[in-house]
């Protein structure tokens, strides 16, 4: 952990809880263009990007676009996000920690400038952030490791000096493909077996105590 000087987080289902949400609706969208009951083999989309996440719903199930899926989904998707969204347990302590610490702190997200904005504006979390990495930002979205290495030249840092925090494989794919410090916060076993394996496992970002921050940030 020597040397770690500032710290990337996810968004989705690291520091706001939009996995449920997203299933319900992906699933009201799907209902509503004449799948009324998932395949065995239904796809995980969460944490794929939005359009590539809607590429695998229209390919899975024989619709003509990822646009014409996205066009069912997203009214379903406005309507979740307003009524349900909430921060996952920790987030909030988490972050203001790291801040005090004096830990430079970037968000690296497949999600678009505009959903991002919302977002940091609802939890007032936007002067937390020196730096924002959205889908605009890149050509390449995760698990690439272009989002990771822009967070790391925005900081001035090499991507070893980063550490990443996230919450799914393909996350975990690309802290590991740019060089950074990689952190799973994963309370589902399941979902802990990731190759390549996270530096360090935690079940959410509660852990993520004066004792964990001291030791990923020691001078």
């Amino acid at each position: 952990m020597s040397g770690l000087q500032a710290a990337c987080f996810d968004l989705d289902g690291t520091l706001i809880d939009t996995g449920p949400l997203h299933v319900r609706a992906e699933r009201l969208a799907l209902n509503s263009l004449g799948i009324t009951e998932l395949a065995s083999d239904h796809p995980v989309t969460f944490g794929a990007g939005i359009l590539p996440g809607m590429q695998m719903l229209a390919d899975h199930y024989g619709f003509p676009s990822a646009e014409h899926v996205f066009e069912a989904y997203l009214p379903a998707w406005e309507s979740s996000f307003e009524d349900g969204l909430e921060q996952m347990p920790g987030a909030d302590a988490a972050l203001e920690r790291l801040r005090d610490l004096g830990v430079p702190l970037a968000l690296v997200t497949s999600g678009e400038d505009e959903y991002v904005d919302k977002v940091l504006a609802r939890f007032e979390w936007s002067s937390l952030f020196s730096h924002l990495v959205t889908l605009e930002s890149v050509t390449n979205i995760k698990p690439h490791p272009e989002p990771y290495l822009k967070a790391a030249t925005l900081l001035g840092l090499e991507p070893e000096r980063c550490v990443g925090i996230e919450d799914s494989a393909s996350g975990m794919r690309a802290l590991a493909a740019a060089g950074c410090y990689s952190v799973l916060v994963q309370a589902d076993p399941a979902l802990r077996i990731v190759d390549p394996a996270p530096d360090i496992v935690i079940d959410s970002l509660t852990e993520l105590d004066d004792e964990l921050a001291s030791k990923l940030f020691a001078s």
